[in-house]
């Protein structure tokens, strides 16, 4: 019973880190997006430039929690959640930056 409770405290752990590691990534490309310059408005509505944000914020939340996380299961997620994801995240980020930017003036230009 011991070792499955250590083995247990360990795949715990285990999720932990790599949850502080993604934690680690989004702070070092803040960073690098700060040092590079930031946010530059030129012109753009503030009501795009966050939202513009917050939708790929939510996708790649949403994302991390399905590639990630093992679910329910020990040995992790299936392969075909797996291909399921790797296949609708990016059409999910596409779809979120036409439908909302076509809501603006000029919200596709560029």
């Amino acid at each position: 019973m011991d070792s499955i409770l250590r083995f247990y405290k360990r795949c715990l752990r285990d999720e932990q880190d790599i949850k502080g590691q993604s934690g680690g990534a989004c702070l070092a490309a803040l960073g690098i997006f700060a040092e590079v310059g930031g946010v530059r408005g030129t012109g753009r509505p503030l009501t795009l430039m966050v939202g513009t944000a917050l939708g790929p914020c939510a996708v790649a939340g949403l994302g991390a929690n399905i590639l990630l996380g093992r679910g329910r299961k020990m040995p992790g997620r299936p392969r075909s959640t797996l291909a399921f994801a790797a296949v609708l995240l990016p059409l999910a980020l596409l779809s979120w930056r036409v439908l909302y930017s076509a809501q603006f003036a000029h919200g596709l230009d560029r």
